[in-house]
């Protein structure tokens, strides 16, 4: 599995944590759903690993989920507002 972000270059340590969690998978593509039918819903393990690059503002969340892995960065107005509705 490559990993995208670990093809760029870093200068300083990497500070990372990772979890492994449990998701449950829908489909995308329903439009309506029914509280009483759970036959589409399937339990998923998944790995969150968050990794940031000291002296670097940018906060790196990766997820893999069935051999699939997705990364997207975190920046300042994200992080303050995850920060302002946990309080």
């Amino acid at each position: 599995m490559l990993n995208m972000f670990s093809k760029i270059p870093y200068l300083g340590n990497i500070t990372e944590k990772s979890w492994k969690i449990r998701g449950v998978k829908t489909d995308p593509k329903k439009t309506e759903i029914d509280p009483n039918d759970i036959s589409d819903l399937k339990d998923v393990d998944m790995k969150l690993v968050i990794s940031k690059e000291k002296n670097s503002k940018p906060v790196l969340f990766t997820i893999i989920v069935e051999e699939n892995e997705y990364n997207f960065m975190l920046y300042d107005e994200i992080l303050e507002y995850i920060d302002k509705i946990r309080r």
